[in-house]
């Protein structure tokens, strides 16, 4: 296999697209950077559309199911 060296400085990074930002947004909501973890935690999600996105939430609170 041939390994070409690129240099990542003279590469034009592609354009973010909706699956971006979901996966982004996705990444912050099941696994947040601070040190508290939020009240509401990540339980699933499902993709509508494109530009949609259902998130299902809950918290320790809830009742199972």
């Amino acid at each position: 296999m041939t390994l070409f060296t690129v240099d990542p400085a003279t590469v034009t990074p592609a354009p973010f697209t909706n699956g971006d930002w979901s996966l982004t947004l996705l990444r912050c909501l099941a696994s947040p950077s601070t040190e508290e973890l939020p009240e509401a935690r990540l339980c699933g999600f499902l993709f509508l559309a494109p530009d949609r996105l259902r998130l299902y939430l809950d918290t320790e609170e809830a009742p199972p199911g």
